[in-house]
C-alpha cells in the first residue's frame, strides 16, 4: 500500500483536492506493483510553512510511503507527473514542491503484515 501525504503551504478547495486525488491515483501506477486501489492519500493544509528562511506561500512537501524498493526510473517519472499535476491543479511551481521517497521492507495492511 503506497501512502502519499502532501503537506500543503496554504488551503485549496475540496475540488482541487479531488482532482488531485484522481490525478495521484493515475500516476501511482507508474510504481511497479503499485495501484489506486491501495493507495492512501493524507492532504495537509498549512497556515504556516517556511523555506529558505521566508513565508512559503504557495508550496508542498510530498511524502511518499512505500513497501519494498522502485527503481528510480519509475520514481524519476512519478515525480515528473507530481510536479506537473500540482502546477496544473493548484498553480505550485515546481521549484516549491519537495517529494521523498522512504522505502519499507515491513508493512501491516488489509489486516495483516508482510515483509520482504
Amino acid at each position: 500500500m503506497p501512502f502519499i501525504r502532501i503537506s500543503f503551504s496554504k488551503a485549496f478547495e475540496r475540488e482541487q483536492t479531488l482532482r488531485a486525488k484522481q490525478e495521484l491515483g493515475r500516476l501511482v501506477s507508474i510504481l511497479k506493483g503499485k495501484d489506486e486501489s491501495k493507495l492512501m492519500l493524507d492532504f495537509r493544509h498549512s497556515p504556516c510553512m517556511f523555506f529558505r528562511g521566508d513565508d512559503l506561500a504557495n508550496g508542498a512537501f510530498v511524502d511518499c510511503r512505500l513497501y519494498g524498493p522502485i527503481p528510480n526510473d519509475e520514481k524519476k517519472a512519478f515525480s515528473e507527473g507530481v510536479f506537473a499535476a500540482l502546477r496544473e491543479i493548484y498553480a505550485i511551481d515546481p521549484a516549491d514542491v519537495f517529494i521523498a521517497f522512504t522505502h519499507y521492507d515491513d508493512w501491516g495492511s488489509l489486516g495483516g503484515y508482510k515483509s520482504l
